[in-house]
């Protein structure tokens, strides 16, 4: 031992090899790479093995009773030394010991390289059922990183072996789908002629990784998500859910399903009623599922102030369990009414939380949530600047991960952004690629929010400039497209209340701009009255400008609305873009009304 010492000893003095500490064990590593290359080619290939081998069994011997911690090292000398049954072994227990550390980046790593190794190792007599074992880890892993695309391709491998009677699941026939809608809506208005067989072991865990599946669909596929879930609902309804971890949790996506998609805010309130008396707080598990469909569905149908307060301590016990995926669409859907009611600093510390998951857990969905939801806040606030650098992070990320779903969302801002900066060619090119986007993934509803908006704004600046310079076909053409695109967003509205107050100022502006004024004002009143009940202030203090600029116009015949003067909601725009620090907009206001001081007549000298 003293010889060895001496050796590392004269080694550290050279500065070839660094000292350290491992999993409470003193670690010798060297300092560069090439000189460990080196050091391994002087070594004849079977001394190598030999060296490996033994390396190994001194672990095993050694740290038999930690021996959890050091699965990766004996995988990786095993599998030098050419002893690939024990490798397998060894990486596949070294995936187990990182999918409980939610270490999804190791463990991601270790089940590849085993199904590579058994595959390599079995030629044409593989076990299905291992090598389906191996592509559930594989996809639980990705799926714990928030790598979505890739996490489905191996859950639908998995589920071909496990849930058999799919044979295909990424083609479901209609019959299948429709039949399944149908036992699912027996059980949710007759619930006493189902939701009564005892699932066996193999239903509890086939039903586990199908809905993770379902999860990730949702994200990067509505229109999959959509027809396997209905088929999905369907099959759980047989069973008793009582039998299930967070069995009533599984059951609650489908109001999701429904709000999300824009198909039936009822069929989503009735999955929400039936179930609210059966899921309780304890059960945090069901009930952070419970809360996010709850949330999305009042968010989606404009019931915002029923939508409960950012539940921390729900968050901090379902992060003891590793459950990200909740975790993050609770705080993002949390957050989006706060931003459009006005609370700018309760959205960013949520934007913060976000960031912070998605760096603890590498995980790119929370990465992408937060991206969403920053890039949302700081266009709301107009803070440009920041708004153009996120977009191009945002743009970047989407590009990185493949999700064209966010690309449609950060084009929309980015279009916003230029329209903001009087740059229309760049807003309709940005428009273009987000609709290309649109025909090729078929969005639901929420998702095109951004895009519709953006487009609806670009809308009236074309028919501005055709106004004030175009000939009269191409203010026609101009007024025509205008008129489309307002419409359009108007009707998204109905399924998404999102932007509802901003749909319906738009569309007063296109009537004011077209000499319309009783239309303008019947849109305008509709836009005040939506925004104080859903208490859009954000929205609303925009629509106070621009009803009150519009009224305040020379040759006005009435300047009221609602009972107000024009002046009285440029005051009111005025105190909400004070209060919520709304520089940019407060700015406009300011101008407007040095511009109005000027051209007033002069009061005559007494």
């Amino acid at each position: 031992v003293s010889h060895v010492d001496d050796r590392l000893s004269y080694l550290k003095q050279m500065e070839l090899i660094l000292e350290g500490e491992r999993h409470e064990e003193l670690e010798y590593y060297f300092k560069h790479a090439l000189t460990q290359e080196a050091a391994y080619a002087s070594i004849l290939p079977q001394k190598c093995k030999t060296l490996h081998l033994k390396v190994a069994d001194t672990i095993e011997k050694v740290f038999a009773e930690k021996l959890n911690a050091f699965y990766g090292m004996l995988a990786y000398h095993y599998s030098r030394a050419e002893h690939l049954d024990k490798a397998e072994a060894a990486l596949i227990k070294a995936g187990e010991e990182a999918l409980k550390t939610s270490a999804s980046s190791e463990a991601l790593h270790y089940y590849l390289e085993a199904l590579r190794l058994y595959r390599q190792k079995s030629g044409a007599t593989v076990d299905a059922a291992k090598v389906a074992l191996l592509e559930r880890n594989i996809a639980l892993a990705f799926y714990n990183r928030g790598q979505y695309e890739e996490a489905v391709e191996y859950f639908d491998r998995a589920l071909s072996f496990y849930w058999k009677k799919l044979r295909d699941p990424v083609r479901l026939s209609l019959w299948k789908v429709l039949s399944s809608f149908t036992q699912f809506m027996t059980g949710l208005w007759l619930p006493w002629f189902k939701f009564r067989r005892m699932p066996s072991e193999e239903n509890l865990q086939t039903c586990d990784l199908f809905y993770k599946k379902l999860k990730a669909l949702g994200i990067i596929d509505p229109k999959r998500y959509f027809m396997e879930s209905l088929y999905f609902y369907g099959q759980i309804s047989r069973f008793d859910l009582t039998r299930f971890d967070a069995g009533y949790g599984l059951l609650v996506g489908a109001s999701s399903l429904f709000s999300f998609s824009g198909l039936s805010f009822r069929i989503s309130n009735k999955i929400l009623t039936f179930l609210a008396p059966k899921i309780q707080r304890e059960d945090f598990k069901s009930y952070i599922i419970y809360d996010f469909a709850e949330t999305l569905h009042h968010y989606l149908a404009g019931n915002w102030n029923s939508i409960g307060r950012f539940d921390e301590d729900l968050v901090n016990r379902n992060m003891d369990y590793g459950e990200v995926y909740f975790i993050s669409l609770h705080l993002h859907w949390h957050a989006l009414p706060l931003l459009h009611q006005g609370d700018i600093a309760l959205t960013q510390w949520l934007v913060g939380q976000l960031d912070e998951i998605a760096d603890i857990y590498e995980n790119d969905f929370s990465q992408l949530l937060k991206l969403l939801l920053n890039t949302g806040l700081l266009m709301e606030c107009r803070r440009l600047q920041e708004a153009r650098d996120e977009i191009a992070a945002g743009i970047d990320f989407a590009q990185k991960t493949k999700s064209g779903l966010g690309m449609i969302h950060f084009l929309g801002c980015q279009a916003q952004l230029h329209l903001l900066l009087s740059d229309r060619a760049a807003a309709e090119e940005a428009l273009e690629q987000a609709h290309a986007i649109r025909r090729e993934l078929q969005p639901v509803p929420w998702q095109l929010s951004s895009f519709l908006r953006s487009r609806a704004e670009l809308g009236l600046h074309g028919l501005q400039e055709a106004l004030a310079g175009g000939g009269e076909g191409e203010t026609l053409k101009q007024k025509m497209r205008a008129y489309q695109y307002c419409r359009a967003l108007v009707r998204q509205t109905r399924k998404v209340a999102q932007y509802r107050t901003d749909a319906f100022r738009l569309m007063g502006l296109f009537f004011w701009l077209t000499k319309k004024p009783r239309r303008a004002r019947h849109w305008w009143c509709k836009a005040i009255r939506e925004g104080e009940r859903l208490g859009a202030r954000i929205q609303l203090s925009r629509t106070y400008f621009e009803a009150g600029r519009h009224l305040a116009e020379d040759g006005v015949q009435d300047s009221t609305l609602l009972g107000l003067e024009a002046e009285a909601y440029l005051d009111k725009a005025e105190g909400i873009f004070k209060e919520l620090k709304l520089e940019w907009d407060l700015d406009r206001l300011q101008i407007l009304r040095r511009h109005a001081q000027a051209e007033r007549p002069a009061e005559p000298e007494q």
